[in-house]
């Protein structure tokens, strides 16, 4: 009896140690109620204009599924909320948004069309950046033409450089 005590105390012990581990190198959002998973990831803020603009790309090799988005933000401070529809430079906005997706081997091509978009980086340090992003985009391979989805849970966590 004593051996069992002490072996769920142990499970019980790794259990809860791991639901406090940081999450590395992800990239996620639901949309449409689909999740999906990306495993490549690269982002690369250009600093060579005025807007310093970001380009995110994002890959689930798996499923052949791909995300890029482009920031701008007219500052060399990352951390903020980028919106879509933005506003002009200086301030921080969303410039673009494309996603090609496959469910059940049909492909889904989603981007933003006068949709709300909210893009939050929270954390950035030392060459990696968490953030956090919803709201709707149009799928325009989608039956009808032109349906409005929306994203939702979408978070990422990803390592950025500079060009």
């Amino acid at each position: 009896m004593r051996y069992c005590a002490s072996l769920l105390l142990l499970l019980t012990i790794i259990s809860c140690s791991k639901k406090n581990t940081m999450r590395t190198n992800f990239a996620e959002l639901t949309i449409g109620g689909n999740k999906f998973v990306f495993d490549s990831l690269q982002a690369i803020f250009d600093t060579s204009t005025q807007e310093i603009n970001c380009n995110f790309l994002v890959f689930d090799r798996a499923s052949n599924s791909h995300m890029d988005w482009e920031t701008s933000s007219g500052s060399k401070w990352i951390n903020g909320v980028y919106e879509y529809p933005g506003q002009p430079f200086p301030a921080r906005s969303v410039v673009y948004l494309g996603l090609q997706t496959y469910i059940d081997r049909v492909p889904g091509s989603y981007t933003l069309a006068g949709n709300s978009l909210t893009l939050t980086i929270d954390q950035s340090d030392n060459g990696r950046m968490h953030g956090t992003f919803s709201g709707k985009v149009i799928c325009y391979t989608c039956i009808p033409y032109g349906t409005v989805v929306d994203i939702t849970r979408g978070e990422f966590e990803m390592p950025y450089s500079y060009r």
